[in-house]
């Protein structure tokens, strides 16, 4: 039997994935190249932008069934909801910088903490077997990576730079949760909705 690597996520709309394509070619514009060749730095592409609910790691296939159970009996106990960013910073916080995040609003992350809660107790109750993360949930996405953060000041980056206004124009309402195949490849991740669930109108 195969494993599948899953997760359950919130997807962007295309016109919200335009916007932040047009803050990272603003920030790109202010790389520091050698510096960025030296430490890795690269952005993401726009097909790893969702915001993970929960990462269930490698599964079973007879551990979708569960899984789509839990996502069917969650996603309709909810109405579709407003989706927003804020802001973009060096994470993680309080550690040596790896990535650049867009954030989510705090109602964004209350919002989506309350529906992991549910999703991941009724996936318990399910009997999928899978690791729940502890910390306080907290969205975003994440724009780049790269390996070395005691030099990311030498990147010249001013996330600050980025218009505040921006993030309004990229609201969105969520939709659905999709539960997302990850398959890791040279060069990065692919990623294939195997399912998606609507929250209620």
């Amino acid at each position: 039997m195969t494993k599948k690597r899953l997760f359950i996520a919130i997807n962007l709309p295309d016109a919200t994935k335009k916007k932040i394509s047009d803050v990272i070619v603003s920030l790109d514009s202010q790389v520091n190249r050698r510096v960025a060749k030296q430490i890795g730095f690269r952005w993401m592409e726009p097909e790893s932008w969702h915001l993970t609910i929960s990462f269930l790691g490698y599964q079973l296939d007879d551990s979708i069934g569960p899984i789509l159970k839990s996502m069917k009996e969650v996603g309709g106990d909810f109405a579709a909801f407003k989706i927003g960013f804020e802001d973009v910073v060096w994470a993680p916080a309080g550690k040596s910088p790896r990535m650049i995040w867009m954030i989510g609003t705090e109602k964004t992350s209350n919002d989506l903490a309350m529906l992991k809660k549910k999703l991941e107790d009724s996936l318990i109750e399910n009997g999928v077997r899978f690791k729940p993360e502890t910390r306080k949930y907290n969205a975003h996405l994440t724009l780049a990576r790269f390996s070395d953060g005691k030099n990311f000041n030498d990147l010249n980056i001013d996330l600050a730079s980025v218009p505040r206004n921006i993030f309004q124009s990229m609201d969105f309402t969520a939709q659905s949760i999709d539960l997302t195949e990850s398959e890791l490849e040279h060069g990065g991740a692919r990623y294939i909705i195997l399912q998606k669930d609507k929250f209620r109108k």
